[in-house]
């Protein structure tokens, strides 16, 4: 297991941050009980699957290094309800996404902290045993009015080939300025399954 200052040159270097950066925000989440607590250097706390998920989440809001906490806590409950790539019968849709961790943590409703976890995992798994589930992911974040989508599939989404999910999370939050105003700028930053290959590699060992 990785420690956090290992998860932080991990996922800047992944995914071409400044490393202070990505610190600081580990930082903000850490102090507001999101990632894991206890010691420093090769003493400190070891991370797993939950802390690299909300330093993900943290790291790709559509916000500042100080509203990252509580960016983590909108998009980590936000629902799943819509899946192009699943049935569109709410029972049919349950029975597909049955059967496996991976599956079922996209079922109808599920929240986005689920969902992004049970990714993370399976590629942890799958480095263990040289498979993934699904050789392409494709995680965004969006704001000022929040919502969070997944791709996973075996091509990219223009590539065509079968795509095993395209869904989206949403919210009725929306990220607001200090001034009480909603930026006037659509942001959306996405990481790929590129990033998620080296966390998994890290949160292996």
């Amino acid at each position: 297991m990785a420690t956090l200052s290992e998860l932080v040159k991990v996922i800047a270097a992944a995914q071409g941050l400044d490393e202070n950066q990505v610190l600081w925000i580990a930082r903000y989440l850490r102090e507001d009980g999101l990632i894991t607590k206890g010691g420093r250097g090769r003493g400190g706390a070891r991370m797993g699957v939950g802390d690299a998920a909300n330093l993900l989440i943290g790291v790709n809001a559509p916000g500042g290094a100080k509203q990252s906490a509580d960016l983590v806590r909108i998009f980590c409950e936000m629902p799943l309800w819509e899946d192009s790539a699943a049935p569109t019968d709410a029972d049919e849709w349950d029975y597909v996404r049955s059967g496996d961790s991976l599956s079922e943590a996209f079922r109808r409703g599920s929240k986005f902290s689920s969902a992004l976890r049970a990714v993370i995992s399976d590629r942890v798994e799958g480095s263990k045993s040289g498979t993934a589930s699904n050789e392409v992911v494709r995680i965004t974040l969006s704001g000022p009015d929040l919502f969070a989508r997944i791709y996973m599939g075996e091509n990219d989404p223009v590539g065509g080939g079968d795509v095993w999910t395209s869904c989206r999370f949403t919210s009725a939050s929306e990220l607001v300025e200090p001034d009480g105003e909603p930026p006037d700028q659509e942001v959306s930053k996405t990481f790929t399954h590129r990033t998620l290959n080296k966390i998994s590699v890290l949160l292996k060992n």
